[in-house]
């Protein structure tokens, strides 16, 4: 089977109303994903991978409030030519994160979403999430999302949260390694460990994975930071008499 393609994207889609623009022969080759810069307050940076591949930036962050933003490319449409709801799921679900799970606080986990896009948004256009806490117990808490933009709501998201168990049944420790190369991972997990008080020192990050999931990050030659949802089993002691070795 043979593969082609079928038609580049010349001028972008401005919004609701208009056009996609023309279509010409060729290839379409998407920019590079940029990571997410920090902005006003925050001087941590995403700690999420999947919104630092898609450019996502974090506007506010503290407990009960959250705010995202992100300005759409050619890579998040859909066949459409418009943002793929995906996208803006993705966007709304990071502020949610940011707000519902501030460092060194439980984790709070969803359960229940409920997402209404009114409007379309294309190529050009800047989407500002805004997530609030509405309501909390001990278990269960329930927070509201604004999708907005230019000021004007496109949508909005409502989410239910449960707290994560603490504890929980004893388990020994899996089969622990470390992998270099940095990327959208290592990004992450380094402004992570920074947005919990725990700034790495200058170095190359590795990260730490136990059976193959990403758990936490390392530099050389006495950094280890072990995410929370990875503590209280001995992480960091093996990694330490690893580096001894």
């Amino acid at each position: 089977m043979t593969t082609r393609t079928i038609a580049r994207v010349e001028s972008h889609w401005v919004g609701e109303g208009a056009t996609a623009g023309a279509l010409t022969p060729g290839g379409f080759a998407p920019r590079p994903l940029v990571p997410a810069r920090t902005l006003g307050r925050v001087a941590q940076g995403n700690p999420m991978a999947a919104a630092v591949a898609l450019g996502i930036e974090v506007l506010r962050d503290e407990p009960g409030r959250g705010c995202c933003r992100l300005r759409i490319a050619p890579e998040h449409l859909n066949q459409g030519l418009v943002t793929h709801g995906g996208v803006l799921f993705t966007l709304a679900d990071t502020a949610l994160g940011l707000a519902a799970n501030p460092p060194g606080e439980p984790t709070w986990v969803g359960t229940q979403f409920s997402l209404q896009l009114f409007r379309a948004v294309g190529v050009g256009d800047t989407v500002v999430a805004d997530a609030r806490e509405e309501h909390g117990s001990r278990r269960l808490r329930s927070y509201a999302v604004r999708l907005e933009r230019d000021g004007a709501l496109i949508g909005t998201m409502d989410a239910q949260l449960l707290a994560a168990r603490d504890g929980g049944p004893a388990r020994g420790l899996g089969t622990v390694t470390v992998h270099s190369g940095g990327g959208p991972l290592a990004a992450a997990l380094l402004a992570a460990a920074e947005r919990e008080g725990s700034p790495p020192p200058a170095g190359e990050p590795l990260v730490v994975c136990e059976d193959g999931r990403p758990c936490g990050l390392a530099v050389r030659p006495a950094f280890v930071w072990i995410h929370p949802s990875a503590r209280g089993r001995g992480l960091e002691r093996v990694l330490e008499l690893a580096d001894q070795g």
